[in-house]
């Protein structure tokens, strides 16, 4: 953890749940996923299970589309163990602010179709100033505005943790983006753990790379 020594004033519920970003093959019990993801079971009005994997087979299917996109070496994505995510190199590929923030936040343009709430991105971005090293997708892209500039307000580290998610989420809504992602995600559902040759060969029908030409950047180290 970045500051170590230094006590934390806040921290992200992130930081109470143990994590291996290990290629976990096995699913975890029922009771285990049912326990740990209670709010997605809570939702479901049918098959609890069911609705748990769906939905993270799309948050994590997400992440993988997006860092393929940016040229990234996938190592592997899986929902195994109760430990959902995707491993992917991260000195391959593209390497600047607007790229890994968007993989870091692609998954959450699906767990929240309606946008981030401002409290939550207001609290990880209030954590990462003050040192706190995040598991949590939000945690870890305000993690990234804040190393690439210390001295901003937090009011403005939260204005660019939204803006870089509301382009996220106006790529994904290319054909080439959300095609990839239904592939994809019913792929990671139906096996649990996919590597990156059977990643690669998914993803293949679609032009990842051409939405991201009419995007501008819009975050620079003078920002």
């Amino acid at each position: 953890m970045a500051g170590a020594g230094k006590a934390c004033r806040v921290t992200c519920k992130c930081a109470d749940i143990p994590f291996s970003f290990e290629p976990h093959r096995e699913r975890a019990a029922d009771e285990t996923m049912i326990a740990r993801y209670s709010a997605t079971a809570a939702e479901a009005p049918g098959d609890k299970i069911t609705a748990i994997y769906s939905k993270l087979s799309r948050h994590e299917a997400a992440h993988v589309v997006a860092a393929v996109a940016f040229g990234k070496t996938i190592d592997h994505v899986t929902l195994g163990e109760a430990q959902p995510h995707m491993a992917y190199r991260p000195l391959t590929g593209r390497n600047d602010i607007q790229a890994e923030a968007t993989i870091q936040l692609a998954g959450l343009t699906c767990d929240h179709p309606d946008g981030l709430r401002f409290g939550d991105v207001w609290h990880c971005v209030y954590a990462a100033q003050d040192g706190f090293v995040g598991l949590c997708d939000t945690c870890r892209a305000s993690r990234l505005f804040v190393l690439e500039n210390p001295e901003r307000p937090i009011r403005e580290h939260v204005a660019s943790v939204f803006d870089a998610f509301d382009m996220t989420a106006d790529i994904f809504r290319s054909p080439a983006w959300s095609g990839a992602l239904d592939a994809l995600s019913a792929a990671l559902e139906r096996e649990t753990l996919l590597t990156g040759v059977a990643i690669a060969e998914i993803v293949r029908p679609f032009d990842l790379t051409k939405p991201l030409k009419s995007i501008s950047p819009i975050w620079t180290n003078a920002s």
